[in-house]
């Protein structure tokens, strides 16, 4: 609970100001072009080894600012594999909330960014994510009498990511 709330103040004190102009973005797939956006650059030199306050403060900051989508994806494939996995996990939590919002546009610069990134570690976590919430969300519509499915199963797709399944 300390380091949610450590992870949650780090997060505050990193995004004071967010200059989502400054951000950089993908031209293709593989091809950034511009400079991070120095709060995302910020979160990922206090998360050097990634983990679960990376994972949050990625997931939060996408949440406000679902703009800085590339950015993050970039640096998620510029860093360790610990750095990588955290975006990965901070990009698909983002997107599901969003989806689960109704923020399509959102939830859109999250896909489009994973797509671009040519990370199939990103890409692969977004596209999980965003499958397992359809299907939710599909399973949920045709069922008007909100039963449960005793089909249904919580795994853990990539660093702390979990995902529900219903067959």
């Amino acid at each position: 609970m300390r380091f949610i709330f450590a992870a949650i103040v780090t997060a505050c004190c990193l995004f004071g100001a967010l200059p989502s102009a400054n951000a950089g973005s993908y031209v293709g797939v593989g091809n950034y072009s511009g400079t991070p956006s120095p709060a995302v650059a910020r979160l990922f030199a206090a998360y050097p080894n990634g983990g679960a306050g990376l994972i949050a403060a990625i997931r939060e900051l996408l949440l406000s600012y679902p703009s800085l989508a590339d950015d993050v994806a970039f640096l998620g494939t510029q860093g360790n594999s610990g750095q990588e996995q955290a975006a990965s996990a901070g990009l698909s939590q983002a997107v599901t909330i969003l989806v689960n919002r109704g923020d399509n546009g959102g939830a859109s610069r999250i896909t489009n960014a994973a797509r671009s990134s040519g990370s199939t570690t990103i890409q692969t976590a977004v596209a999980t994510a965003i499958a397992a919430t359809v299907s939710f969300n599909t399973f949920q519509s045709n069922n008007p009498n909100k039963e449960t499915n005793a089909n249904c199963t919580t795994s853990t797709v990539s660093a702390a990511q979990p995902v529900t399944t219903c067959q």
